[in-house]
């Protein structure tokens, strides 16, 4: 069991290499012998002190502490805290046994923590999925200020984090999006629209109602005026659908398209349900899934947050027209509709353009789709060569089908977010808060 812990440190085979070199010296200058039986003398009771000042007793204590989950795209924070319980100062090199998902086989901390000292050292992890993370154990080798030996410590800590949607974005835009801002972008507390579908009852005409409310078969049986009475709408029904196909298994800054939508979906929803409307969720691919219908109710969010962290793909090709029927079957209101998707190319939307326009005349449909950066990038350099010329004029070929992509969509009356992966939540917070103002 001692061996499973003892380890010989760089210093104690530069020191022992010296000592086979004063012996090869001593061989042929006898007069150096007993200088040489007096260096390994020395040397033997240096590893042995040491060995006896690291592994007398346990005297160092390491605890991992992280948050409860983590968020999927930021650094998250860990720390671990060290006490030093020797006598000495002593020199530690910590190998956390992080998640698979990091790929990070290199990890390290280096740290050197005085006698009776307790530290706290932290790094930070970006997690690039969603899912359940495992920690498994801390291991430290242990080096006293003489250096020849060092002993590990293994600190069993097992710990399984799940990652959920950037919640840390969130809680930067709830801090951007006071109400006071919300203000400024038209938004208010209380909302009427109007006249809705929502019909309350039929009542006599009083002065102040308005005439376009009259019911004239009504006032016909009656002999004078009656109105219908509608209920003031407070709250719209609010959707957000996103695909899960393959297009959306591209990836921007190690982040795929879907957990960019996922992400920007997580802030939405909050800003959503703070100006009181009503919210829902579809996900589909070849199949619909993590379907909430919309609702306001306390716990609404939190489970619109569980289904976004547990949405799964295989990234099959999506079925668009599923998507059209279950929304005619199971949203009957007129709705707002977010749909996350990504078009690389104009046939792509041909095929999926007749069912858009169909959902379009039913519900108020904006669609966001992405801007490729790396495609930009290309579309804008100086070509040098042969090959850059034409990497560039295809770059730009593509640009103007994706612009031409757009403006079919704005002339079937649908709203149309195109934009890099990095602004997709300031827009679309920005284009719900502009149809707020508006009877959608």
């Amino acid at each position: 069991m001692f061996w499973k812990h003892f380890f010989l440190h760089s210093r104690f085979f530069i020191a022992f290499a010296v000592g086979i070199i004063s012996l090869v010296f001593g061989h042929f200058y006898p007069s150096l012998t007993y200088i040489v039986y007096g260096y390994w003398l020395v040397f033997i009771l240096l590893v042995f002190v040491d060995s006896i000042l690291l592994f007398a007793k346990r005297n160092l204590f390491v605890e991992r502490n992280t948050a409860d989950r983590f968020s999927n795209g930021d650094q998250n924070p860990i720390w671990l805290t060290v006490e030093n319980h020797y006598s000495f100062p002593i020199h530690l090199k910590i190998i956390d046994e992080i998640p698979f998902q990091f790929q990070k086989r290199d990890f390290k901390i280096l740290a050197h923590i005085e006698k009776g000292e307790k530290k706290t050292l932290k790094y930070e992890l970006r997690p690039i999925s969603r899912g359940l993370y495992h920690f498994k154990n801390i291991n430290v080798f242990t080096k006293s200020p003489l250096g020849l030996v060092a002993r590990k410590y293994i600190f069993e800590c097992p710990k399984k984090v799940p990652v959920f949607p950037s919640f840390l974005k969130l809680r930067d835009f709830l801090t951007l999006l006071s109400e006071s801002n919300l203000k400024k972008h038209g938004a208010k507390k209380i909302r009427r629209l109007g006249h809705t579908m929502e019909f309350e009852q039929i009542k006599e005409y009083t002065l102040g109602d308005d005439i376009r409310t009259i019911n004239w078969k009504a006032t016909a049986k009656r002999d004078h005026l009656m109105i219908n009475q509608y209920q003031d709408e407070r709250s719209q029904q609010v959707y957000m659908l996103i695909d899960k196909g393959r297009l959306m298994q591209n990836s921007f800054e190690d982040l795929s398209l879907l957990d960019h939508a996922i992400n920007t979906c997580l802030v939405l929803s909050h800003i959503i349900l703070r100006k009181d409307d009503k919210l829902g969720l579809f996900t589909f691919r070849n199949r619909i899934e993590n379907q909430i219908l919309a609702d306001n109710k306390i716990g609404q969010l939190n489970k619109l947050q569980e289904q976004l962290y547990r949405i799964e793909t295989n990234y099959k090709e999506a079925d668009f027209g599923l998507l059209y029927r279950e929304l005619r079957n199971k949203v009957k209101q007129r709705s707002l509709l977010f749909l996350f998707t990504n078009f690389e190319v104009e046939n792509d939307l041909n095929r999926k353009l007749p069912y858009l326009k169909a959902i379009a005349k039913n519900h108020q449909l904006v669609v966001i789709f992405f801007k490729n950066d790396d495609i930009q990038k290309e579309a804008q350099i100086e070509p040098k060569t042969v090959y850059e010329t034409y990497s560039k004029a295809s770059s730009q070929a593509y640009q103007l089908q994706k612009e031409l992509m757009v403006k079919k969509l704005h002339k079937q009356g649908i709203i149309t977010i195109y934009t890099h992966p990095r602004n997709i939540t300031t827009k679309t917070i920005n284009q719900y808060l502009k149809l707020k103002q508006q009877s959608f």
